[in-house]
């Protein structure tokens, strides 16, 4: 039997006991036709395995004895394309082409362009005064008071025994006020920056996350130079500041 009526004769064997559980008598022909599918299929195997041992293969763009003489030109002008050498085949006739991936026109348009899957990021080092500021949280942009106090040019004495304390100084307390400032990153313009759905869907990079990032460090970067070098009027104090009163000593910025 050969596979097809193997394959029929199973099938013959569910249709008729349908719905209902095979007998005995129907399980055990099954498995038989079973043994015998098996052995059918590996003889085709063994069949078509043999015939492609003996199959002459013909290189890529030689016409085979019993092809069609325009079977003979299509192949010999295919390798022709793919060597650049003409044969017996194409002698007479006169090739000219300039079919290239070079140039989009000429045939790049069909090349699906490439690129490795990794960004090439430029990085500056900037800050350092963020890691180690105290950060928090106001309930509104008011400015707020913090009380402050210099004693930086007073000093202790020596006194002799039994003498009088000499050369001291009271205390002296001031205020410096810390302001708060909105920190913004936009686009060109001046216009906040924008982004398509589409190369939102289409990106083969994480461009959400990208932005965020760079938004991110761009505000950390101007940050960092308030912090060290803001006057304290329309910037953070810093704490580099070139000019000091005798009662600012804390330097920050919101």
């Amino acid at each position: 039997m050969t596979v097809e009526e193997i394959l029929a004769a199973l099938q013959a064997i569910i249709d008729e006991a349908g719905a209902e559980p095979l007998s005995e008598e129907q399980a055990t022909a099954y498995e038989k036709l079973e043994v015998q599918l098996k052995a059918a299929q590996k003889s085709e195997e063994i069949r078509k395995r043999n015939a492609a041992y003996n199959t002459v293969r013909v290189p890529a763009g030689v016409p085979s004895p019993g092809s069609k003489p325009e079977d003979s030109i299509e192949l010999a002008f295919t390798a022709y394309l793919r060597t650049g050498r003409p044969n017996a085949d194409i002698s007479g006739l006169r090739v000219s082409n300039a079919q290239s991936t070079g140039s989009d026109p000429a045939g790049g348009y069909m090349v699906p362009p490439g690129f490795r899957q990794k960004l090439v990021d430029v990085q500056k080092a900037f800050g350092g005064i963020g890691p180690e500021a105290d950060g928090f949280s106001t309930d509104n942009g008011s400015t707020l008071e913090y009380p402050s106090v210099d004693d930086t040019a007073n000093s202790g004495q020596i006194t002799a025994e039994g003498a009088a304390v000499a050369g001291g100084a009271d205390l002296v307390f001031g205020t410096v006020a810390l302001g708060a400032f909105k920190y913004t990153s936009s686009g060109a313009s001046n216009a906040p920056l924008k982004v398509s759905v589409e190369l939102l869907q289409d990106a083969a990079f994480d461009v959400q996350g990208l932005i965020s990032r760079k938004l991110g460090m761009r505000i950390a970067r101007k940050q960092a130079v308030d912090w060290v070098t803001g006057t304290g009027t329309t910037l953070p104090f810093g704490i580099a500041r070139a000019a000091l009163t005798a009662n600012v000593t804390l330097a920050a910025g919101n």
